[in-house]
């Protein structure tokens, strides 16, 4: 093979070598970039549903024994998240998935470390938890897939070490190919050996003479070299990156807790599960449980010379009344034989008293004077209660309003404390 051959085939090899380097780098890069990507929006979304979770579980008691054991388990379930700071009125406690590793402590103010895979810009949102100001939650999470990481690399080496062995291989053969040149250069440049000359023709008329031998010895032909097979190297397809497919956990709200009867007789609040249909108010009682927001229940009765069921006017004002004074919210109404029910969720019970007594003196004003509106109002008040129990308390308000000369309008009001004393010691 001559130099030019030798020149070219180094060229090459030189050339595949570089590409392979480069794609290697590349390849890595790329991988990178995609894992921390991932790895991004995973943890947002793990954050958002740790927030979720802070603010629905605010019904176990805020920075309680249970309470912080349902996010300590949430955070260990987590892939990203290193650590949670929660803030409220009474104060700040911090959560780390490993003790001592992510949060540092000055004074009584938890603060989150920085550090090499950390992310520099911890996930911060006020959330609303039931009798706490200025509730918020803080997050830190891991931007690095160490395992994705080691993956990746590994795969880029395998890339860069075949490259390398390709190039130590085109080395060797380049060596043994100039060898090889050069020993056939200095065989051409030796001399070479003569042979005698051929005798003369011998007439035939001339006797025989005796003629010398000559041997004539000639050099012998080299060997044929066989060079060796050209080393094929691997080829080496480049995995195809899939990113997991993560599935969002399911958090079932639970089921509220079974009510117990209390001394005072429900027989009137079994009688009235006709009144309302039990199974929408359960459910607007629900969405209120997941969303932390109150609920009133209004009871209306006309105990004055005709009753509701016959003065359909009296009815009809009172629910195109009470969209104009529960602005912004969803209320649902039910009429029944001699009464009215009004569901209004997220308005208080003290805002709730107010604009029921407001609703009942545009009505009567517009009616004879024989109608005597009187109403009793219940509300959820950060409880777990049936539908049932809601509906006893408003019409035992209802009765004790109707019963006072002094006001048309009376709301159950409960205590939320104590409430939450009595569901703990079940």
């Amino acid at each position: 093979m001559g130099s030019g051959k030798i020149t070219l085939f180094s060229t090459v090899v030189a050339a595949v070598c570089i590409i392979v380097y480069i794609t290697a780098i590349v390849f890595g890069a790329v991988q990178i970039t995609i894992s921390i990507n991932d790895r991004r929006q995973l943890s947002e979304w793990e954050f958002n549903n740790l927030a979720d979770l802070a603010a629905s579980a605010a019904f176990l008691g805020f920075m309680s024994e249970d309470y912080e054991l349902a996010m300590k388990d949430a955070v260990a379930d987590s892939q990203t998240i290193l650590g949670l700071i929660l803030s409220g009125s009474n104060g700040q406690f911090a959560i780390e998935r490993r003790q001592g590793s992510i949060i540092n402590w000055i004074g009584d103010s938890p603060r989150f470390r920085k550090g090499f895979g950390m992310a520099s810009d911890p996930y911060h949102r006020i959330i609303n938890i039931n009798g706490q100001r200025n509730g918020s939650i803080q997050a830190q999470y891991s931007v690095i897939d160490y395992d994705a990481l080691q993956r990746t690399l590994k795969t880029s080496l395998t890339f860069i070490l075949g490259a390398l062995a390709l190039a130590i291989f085109a080395l060797i053969t380049e060596i043994a190919l100039k060898n090889r040149s050069r020993y056939y250069e200095e065989i051409s440049l030796q001399k070479p050996y003569k042979s005698a000359p051929a005798p003369a023709p011998v007439p035939p008329a001339t006797p025989v003479r005796d003629v010398q031998e000559v041997v004539v010895t000639r050099m012998p032909e080299p060997p044929v070299y066989t060079p060796p097979p050209v080393y094929t190297p691997p080829v080496y397809e480049a995995p195809v990156y899939e990113a997991p497919v993560f599935e969002a956990p399911v958090y079932e709200v639970p089921e509220p807790p079974a009510f117990e009867p209390f001394a005072e007789p429900v027989t009137e609040a079994v009688n009235m599960e006709n009144e309302i249909e039990n199974d929408q108010l359960a459910s607007m009682l629900l969405n209120s449980y997941s969303s932390g927001q109150d609920l009133v229940l209004i009871s209306i009765e006309n105990r004055g010379g005709e009753i509701l069921h016959t003065n359909e006017t009296v009815y009809r004002e009172l629910v195109e009344e009470a969209p104009e004074l529960f602005s912004g919210e969803e209320i649902v109404s039910e009429k029944n034989e001699d009464s009215l029910t009004l569901i209004i969720p997220n308005i208080s019970i003290e805002n709730g008293i107010i604009k029921t007594e407001e609703l009942l003196r545009r009505v009567e004003v517009r009616n004879s004077p024989d109608t005597k509106l009187y109403a009793g109002l219940s509300s959820r008040s950060g409880r777990l209660v049936e539908a049932g129990r809601l509906l006893f308390e408003s019409r035992s308000a209802l009765e004790k309003a109707a019963a006072d000369p002094d006001t048309q309008v009376i709301g159950f009001k409960s205590d939320p404390e104590k409430y939450k004393e009595f569901i703990t010691g079940l």
